[in-house]
């Protein structure tokens, strides 16, 4: 039996996401636009030239989208939906890349909420 393995380069997965607009399911256009621009940062990080931990991915998301959720027009990025999708990719991402790892979706938005606590203080 001659099993093909569909392997992407990194720099193909790239293209392959930013290839289409992707549904995040945001309410808004603005709220996808957010979630996608995110999830590139998180996967330009993945395929850096550095090594990242599985700590440092989930800290950078956590920031990212603590950031996005204190604003009016990205606020429902807490909502179970976006991270979910954003998860998704960035595994993907992750396995692409050779990482023995994933995270869910529940620690991003954990990490996310703590991220914002840290930011009502500042």
């Amino acid at each position: 039996m001659n099993l093909k393995i569909n392997i992407m380069t990194p720099e193909e997965f790239v293209k392959a996401f930013d290839s289409k607009k992707r549904n995040f399911e945001m309410f808004s256009a603005v709220g996808n636009k957010k979630c996608q621009a995110i999830t590139k940062k998180l996967i330009k990080k993945i395929f850096g030239s550095k090594r990242v931990t599985k700590e440092e991915i989930q800290e950078l998301a956590g920031k990212l989208i603590a950031k996005a959720a204190v604003n009016s027009k990205t606020e429902e990025i807490l909502d179970s939906e976006p991270p979910y999708h954003i998860k998704g990719y960035v595994n993907k991402a992750l396995e692409v890349a050779g990482y023995g790892f994933e995270f869910d979706s529940y620690s991003i938005i954990a990490t996310a909420f703590d991220e914002m606590k840290k930011l009502e203080k500042a």
